[in-house]
Order: C-alpha cells, then sequence, then structure tokens
C-alpha cells in the first residue's frame, strides 16, 4: 500500500483531496530527478505507482540526461484492487 509522505508535498500545496491540491507540487507524485537518473543509468523506460493511484512511465531520451519524457498511464485512483 503507498503511502503520502508530507515532507515531499510541496510548502504552498494543500493537503490531497484539499481544495487546492496540485499533484504537480508533490514529489509524491511525480518522477523525481533521481528516479529519472536510474532510469537512465539502467538504460531503460521506469514505471511509477503514486499513493494517489496514478500510473506513469518515464522514457529516458540518451543522451540527453533528465530530458526524457513522462507519459501518464493512469490517472487518479483507477479504482483497481
Amino acid at each position: 500500500m503507498a503511502t503520502h509522505e508530507i515532507e515531499y508535498n510541496g510548502p504552498d500545496n494543500p493537503e490531497p483531496f484539499d481544495r487546492g491540491y496540485n499533484w504537480s507540487d508533490d514529489a509524491n507524485e511525480i518522477f523525481s530527478d533521481d528516479d529519472k537518473r536510474g532510469n537512465e543509468a539502467e538504460h531503460g523506460p521506469g514505471f511509477l505507482g503514486t499513493p494517489q493511484g496514478s500510473t506513469q512511465e518515464y522514457i529516458p531520451w540518451p543522451g540527453h540526461p533528465l530530458g526524457g519524457k513522462v507519459i501518464r498511464l493512469t490517472e487518479r485512483n483507477c479504482g483497481c484492487q
């Protein structure tokens, strides 16, 4: 089970499910630069499941550090069990 870690949320970003919450300001919900570097070092795509239930894929761009593309494969909680 995924856990939301408050210390990774942006300083002015409300808690998830509160009015004004922005997932892109919450490091629990996005690929970090360290995540991307790890995928680049392995020379392949990486996948991320987030506490809010989205699934993302990072596709590295060889020769362009941190220049790959993040694709959101699912949005919020898909209802999967």
